[in-house]
C-alpha cells in the first residue's frame, strides 16, 4: 500500500475533504509538486501563524505583533491583533486561558496494524480537554473533527474544542462526538491504506487548490458574466 507512516494531524480532515488533494500533498514519494506550483504563503497563512505565536508568547497589540512579522502590512497586523484580543476578551474562551500546557507536541499511532502515525501541536491543553485556535474564515466542527479527535486520543482527554477566533465562538466536541469521529477515522485510514484517492470536485475548494492545474477533475472557474 501507499507509504502512510507519518502524517500531519490535519491529514485525515484533508483526506475526508478530497482524497486526491491528500494524495498530491501528503504521500511519500510525491515529487514535490505542491511547493513548485503553489503561491508563496498568503496573508491568511501568515496571519494564522502570527496569531498562534502571539498567543503562545503572550503578546498583544500591533506593535508587539509587528516584531514577529515586520513585513506584514499594517492593516494585516491590525487584523491579527484583533484576533488575539478576541481570545483574551471573549467570555466563552475565559475557561481556557489557564491551560496547563501550550503548544504541546502530539503524536498518535494507529493501533489497528496499519502503522499510521499522526503528528501535530496542540494549542492549549487542560486537565480533560484540548483546544485548537482557528483563524480562517471557514472554521466548522465538520471540517476539523478528525484533527480534534486525534488530539483527544493522543492526550487521553474526553473533551475537545475549537476557538473560532474570527467568529468569536467556541465549537465543542463532547466525548460521544469524538467517539463517532474515531469510528469514521478508522474507515478513512483503511481507505487510505487501500490506495483510494478519488477526487471530490467542489467549486470553492477547487479554485483555492494548489493542485488544480494538475488535477483532471478540478472544477473550472465560473465564467465571468457577459453584458447583454
Amino acid at each position: 500500500g501507499p507509504c502512510l507512516a507519518s502524517l500531519p494531524i490535519t491529514a485525515l480532515d484533508d483526506y475526508a475533504n478530497c482524497p486526491k488533494h491528500f494524495e498530491f500533498g501528503h504521500l511519500c514519494g510525491n515529487p514535490g509538486l505542491g511547493p513548485t506550483i503553489s503561491e508563496r504563503p498568503g496573508y491568511a497563512t501568515r496571519i494564522g501563524d502570527l496569531v498562534h505565536r502571539a498567543l503562545q508568547e503572550g503578546l498583544r497589540g500591533v506593535a508587539e505583533l509587528a516584531r514577529l512579522d515586520p513585513l506584514l502590512p499594517q492593516d494585516r497586523l491590525a487584523e491579527a491583533a484583533g484576533l488575539v484580543e478576541g481570545f483574551h476578551e471573549t467570555l466563552e474562551f475565559a475557561p481556557f486561558r489557564n491551560a496547563i500546557a501550550r503548544e504541546l507536541p502530539v503524536r498518535w499511532t494507529d493501533g489497528s496494524g496499519l502503522g499510521v502515525e499522526l503528528r501535530g501541536t496542540a494549542d492549549l491543553v487542560g486537565d480533560d480537554w484540548v483546544l485548537d485556535y482557528k483563524t480562517g474564515r471557514h472554521a466548522s466542527k465538520e471540517r476539523h473533527r478528525f484533527q480534534l479527535w486525534a488530539y483527544a486520543q493522543a492526550l487521553g482527554v474526553s473533551q475537545a474544542y475549537v476557538a473560532d477566533l474570527r467568529a468569536a465562538r467556541l465549537l465543542h466536541y463532547p466525548a460521544e462526538e469524538l467517539a463517532t469521529a474515531g469510528q469514521e477515522a478508522a474507515a478513512l485510514l483503511a481507505e487510505m491504506q487501500a490506495g483510494r484517492f478519488e477526487p471530490r470536485p467542489d467549486a470553492q475548494r477547487c479554485q483555492a487548490c494548489e493542485y488544480r492545474q494538475l488535477c483532471p477533475a478540478a472544477t473550472p472557474a465560473e465564467p465571468a458574466p457577459t453584458a447583454i
